[in-house]
Formats: C-alpha cells, structure tokens, sequence
C-alpha cells in the first residue's frame, strides 16, 4: 500500500525530469498524509483540457455511482482491478491523474512496534505515482474554509522482489514518459495495464527513519533522515488536525 509519502524537490528540478509537467514552487512536505491535500497533475473531466497543475484531497470518495454511499476515503486502488470494480471504473476511463512525489514510507512490524523505513530513488529523483480522481462531492472532504476538493488514489501494485519484506503491494510508480500515455485520452486498456507494474528489484533504495513520522503531525527533515548503527539493520524476518496545505 502507500499511506505516506514525501514530495521535496523544487519546481525546476522536477520539470527537468518530467518536460511539460509544470508545477508551482511547493514548500517541502516530509510526511504527507491521507486526507490532506496534494499536488496532482491532469487533464480534466475526460482527458479535455492540457496538463494542469491543482490540489486534490488523498482519499478518493466516489462520486458517479449510485452506490456512493462510502464515506470512507479510498486512498488506494489495486491497479489489477482498478479499470472493472466499479468504485473505480470510471474514473480510470476518464480521470486519471498522476501525484508528484520523490519518496514513500512503509512500515516494519517488530512486536508491538512500527518501524518506518523511507523509500526513494538512490539519487532522490522525483517521480511520479499513477493514480485516479473523483469531482468534488458535497460536504465530504472540505476544508476550513468550505471549500469542497477532488480527490484522488494512488494506485497499488505487487511489490517488488526486494521491498516485499517490508510490504506485499508498493505505489505504482510511472518512468519519465510513461505519464504522458497515463494522461492521454487514446491509450487502450492494455496499453494502459502495461504501465502499472512494479518497478525492477534494486531500482529503490530503503533506510530506516525516526519513528517520529508515525504522526502525522510532524512534518520536518527528520522523517526522512537515516537512523545508523544496529537501530536500523533490517529484520530477516518477513514484515506483517487539520493539516497544512502543500501550497503553504
């Protein structure tokens, strides 16, 4: 699953990697959380307008369906059924989207404890996750200020080979180029299906981290610093408030 993750890279960093895909400069966020408020890149309702950058809520909550009647935020979809389960179908169809990030977190169980280990290219590239939107729907999701959010999910996939001991499934991460065919209107099914696997065993890197981030409150470079010594050895066992806004 993904059920935090880190965007801290600069605009003009990102767009060397992503050409196109222009973002407003964003302070750095270490611990992003569900329910609160993330960057997201779109094209609109059906693929109608170009690349645009805007603020969706992490928990999608379905809207098209008459059986929306959930109110509790999904933020994440399996990409393997993602495009038939009809929670999600339509929005696959035509409101797919992809969240900027440059790392995510997963957690190790070691008796009662949580130990969060981070995620991340070994150079910290940013990157981008493959996920979906919903429009906003009435009093779900808002904000101090009233204000009704889309909102979006990440979508999951097997994990690969040398994460699965921290987690069986990991966010989909897309390559440079792959999110221009994400974002497209004329992509198949297929072609679309190709893109939601797992990245090559080695391509991410881990280290173990304060377990400070386990609140969603502190949101500081510690979350992401590296704990050292015997603190942060892998186990060889397998693993069982209102928020601020990323445009503060």
């Amino acid at each position: 699953m993904c059920g935090r993750f880190t965007f801290r890279t600069p605009a003009r960093q990102f767009i060397r990697f992503f050409p196109g895909m222009v973002l407003p400069d964003l302070r750095p966020r270490y611990n992003i959380a569900p329910g609160q408020l993330v960057a997201v890149l779109h094209c609109g309702e059906r693929f109608s307008v170009p690349v645009r950058a805007d603020t969706f809520r992490w928990g999608l909550v379905p809207a098209a369906d008459s059986r929306s009647d959930i109110r509790r935020p999904l933020i994440n979809a399996r990409s393997e059924t993602a495009a038939e389960k009809w929670t999600f179908r339509q929005a696959f169809r035509e409101r797919r989207c992809v969240v900027p990030a440059d790392g995510f977190f997963e957690w190790e169980k070691s008796g009662n404890r949580r130990l969060p280990w981070y995620i991340r290219y070994p150079d910290s590239r940013p990157f981008v996750f493959a996920a979906l939107w919903e429009p906003a729907v009435p009093n779900i999701g808002r904000t101090a200020d009233s204000t009704a959010h889309p909102t979006c999910t990440i979508l999951t996939t097997e994990a690969s080979a040398d994460l699965k001991r921290l987690h069986h499934r990991m966010p989909v991460i897309l390559s440079p180029g792959q999110e221009t065919i994400w974002l497209g209107a004329s992509a198949s099914a297929g072609q679309l299906q190709q893109l939601l696997k797992p990245l090559p065993a080695g391509c991410l890197t881990c280290h173990r981290v304060s377990e400070q981030v386990n609140k969603v409150d502190n949101d500081t470079p510690v979350c992401v610093e590296p704990l050292t010594g015997d603190e942060s050895s892998p186990s060889s066992d397998p693993p069982q408030r209102q928020q601020p806004t990323l445009f503060d």
